[in-house]
């Protein structure tokens, strides 16, 4: 499959609009961490890749817009994350993620 065309939708997010009539939402960390570019052909396995990796780094967008919102636990952010729509696989990495940076701390949080 090619990529046809890249839009940005947002400061850090992008459509990458695919041979077929299909898009992608990603971010900016994927489009430049895999070298994305217009008129690029994906084998299979590289458009699972894309998939995945942006599947994830939205999936990280949305669980730090939701602790800068409110003071959750990590259970706690990962059932948001996974009530909102998010992979729980994908809702354990991003929890995961936050707590190796510092900016998640169920000893702080009382949980």
């Amino acid at each position: 499959m090619r990529i046809i065309g890249i839009r940005q939708t947002s400061p850090e997010r992008f459509s990458l609009e695919m041979s077929g009539g299909s898009e992608i939402r990603t971010t900016l960390e994927v489009v430049t961490d895999m070298y994305l570019r217009s008129d690029m052909e994906l084998s299979d396995k590289e458009l699972e890749a894309v998939k995945t990796a942006s599947r994830y780094s939205l999936c990280k967008a949305r669980a730090i817009r939701l602790i800068n919102q409110q003071a959750m636990s990590k259970k706690g952010l990962r059932d948001k994350l996974t009530e909102k729509g998010e992979e729980p696989d994908d809702a354990e990495n991003a929890a995961d993620w936050l707590e190796a940076m510092g900016l998640l701390n169920d000893a702080a949080f009382g949980g």
